[in-house]
């Protein structure tokens, strides 16, 4: 899905009121990431957080020892500088988008997307990025919406809105994964949490 070349900028103006928008829902799904990644976490460990948004996310993780995070909006990394306080000191921030990563194999053990890969223009090609640079232990943890055979009519509805003003695929579904070997860890009528491995 290509998206539209304003996309950023829509991310650009929402950035100030990101939080207040959407804190109710993505807040609740992205503490149970964190809350899976904060079990098998030992403080050596490096993170990257793919479309971090303003970073409500990365303040949850209570282990690391480096956490990178990234998004394509710059003022979306301002916002997250801000929230993070002090804390910003021991983030790195990267303002590109996630198809321009580039990193040495074998350098991450968690890649995380929260809301986000159903957002990026060609997630293929990131997710097999991801697995390069990924240690062998490592993990993709994807936190999305996919769509269901049957889905409830108005769940659909609001995708589809939310998909228009958002710029995301609505059409998302779990095939994506199938070339994977993925389990999914969490599953609610408003979102999935997958997980894929080496």
């Amino acid at each position: 899905m290509e998206k539209n070349k304003n996309f950023f900028n829509i991310y650009d103006y929402l950035a100030p009121i990101y939080n207040l928008l959407f804190k109710w829902f993505l807040f609740k799904s992205g503490s149970l990431v964190a809350s899976h990644v904060n079990k098998i976490i030992k403080p050596n460990k490096i993170i990257i957080e793919i479309g971090c948004g303003t970073a409500y996310q990365a303040k949850l993780y209570k282990r690391f020892k480096k956490i990178i995070l990234l998004d394509p909006s710059s003022r979306m990394l301002d916002e997250a500088r801000t929230g993070l306080g002090n804390k910003a000191k021991s983030f790195v921030f990267l303002n590109i988008p996630a198809e321009e990563l580039l990193l040495e194999p074998n350098t991450i053990d968690f890649a995380i997307f929260n809301h986000s890969l159903n957002v990026i223009n060609k997630p293929k090609e990131v997710i097999n990025t991801l697995l390069k640079i990924l240690k062998s232990e490592g993990q993709i943890i994807i936190n999305t919406k996919l769509k269901e055979k049957n889905e409830n009519i108005f769940i659909v509805i609001i995708n589809k809105i939310l998909g228009v003003f958002l710029q995301y695929d609505s059409n998302f579904s779990i095939d994506f994964f199938k070339e994977y070997n993925h389990e999914i860890l969490f599953k609610s009528k408003f979102y999935q949490i997958i997980i894929i491995k080496k």
